[in-house]
């Protein structure tokens, strides 16, 4: 086990950095393709796929299959219903990830109740990080949507152009409010860390932890956060198995192709982006649907 590894929701490999420079900007989109009977489809050529900008076709110019180094930040729900089983999981699910990383990877952790405050700190060894986690006691609400723009805006530092965020909560973004408005403020924040999602570069990911009921997260609200992205939310029913989640994860962020093209227009609007893999009909095909071009 290495004896220090570079902490920090891809600065490339130095032939993938070469690989993934121009001149002009260049979009460079995180592509999985599953099968829903045979799991992630990998070895697939450059020829396969195909990118549309505002169902416009756009060639691709940087195709890379073997996954460089990620920045990933992690928000773990530390409210007061992740108390006992559950946060013991979710913080195994957070060594779990560090275990996996590679010596050029970055992880940061952080933790979310009524506020937002950080676990890890970018340098940090296995050992401070699990004595920090150990010393993260579950207590008050859910400030959901401040983790996931707390989260974006910490990827906006990391030194890893190839980034993505994990949220880990079992409810839904409760935070102080006056009463009557409650349902109106939450709705601006939701709209806030939507937008953040939609202007970042990096996938965002979800473990919703809960079996329904009362004890359900909101998948829906988890949803609208995670897909535009290209990541997904994962419900995970039992405390036990979100351990588990993280490793599959993690095994999916070494399977994903990085797909470089030019924007039509440098013009500093949205655009929509579709990308479609040929001869497979059974694939599902996931990345981020918009992107911020820039203005030249």
């Amino acid at each position: 086990m290495r004896t220090s590894l570079l902490l920090l929701a891809v600065l490339l490999s130095t032939a993938s950095e070469q690989r993934f420079h121009s001149s002009t900007e260049l979009v460079v989109l995180q592509v999985s393709v599953d099968d829903p009977q045979a799991g992630a489809v990998v070895g697939l050529t450059e020829d396969r796929f195909t990118v549309r900008q505002d169902s416009q076709f756009r060639p691709i110019v940087q195709f890379v299959t073997d996954a460089p180094p990620i920045s990933l930040a992690v928000a773990v729900d530390a409210s007061k219903s992740m108390r006992g089983l559950r946060m013991a999981a979710a913080r195994e699910a957070v060594l779990r990830i560090y275990d996996h990383l590679d010596a050029s990877d970055e992880l940061l952790v952080f933790g979310f109740n009524f506020k937002v405050f950080r676990i890890s700190n970018p340098t940090q060894q296995r050992q401070t990080l699990e004595q920090a986690l150990a010393a993260t006691i579950p207590r008050g609400g859910t400030n959901l949507y401040g983790a996931v723009t707390t989260g974006l805006r910490a990827l906006q530092r990391a030194s890893n152009r190839r980034r993505a965020l994990l949220v880990i909560s079992d409810g839904e973004d409760e935070v102080l409010t006056s009463p009557g408005n409650g349902d109106q403020v939450r709705a601006k924040r939701a709209a806030k860390a939507e937008d953040a999602v939609r202007r970042s570069s990096a996938v965002v990911y979800a473990f919703g932890v809960g079996a329904g009921g009362t004890d359900a997260p909101d998948v829906p609200a988890l949803q609208q956060l995670t897909d535009p992205s290209g990541g997904t939310t994962q419900v995970v029913s039992r405390d036990q198995d979100i351990p588990a989640a993280a490793e599959r994860l993690m095994a999916e962020l070494r399977r994903v192709y990085l797909i470089g093209f030019e924007p039509e227009h440098e013009d500093g609007q949205f655009h929509h982006i579709e990308v479609d893999v040929a001869g497979c009909n059974r694939c599902i095909v996931r990345t981020r649907t918009v992107f911020l071009s820039q203005k030249s």
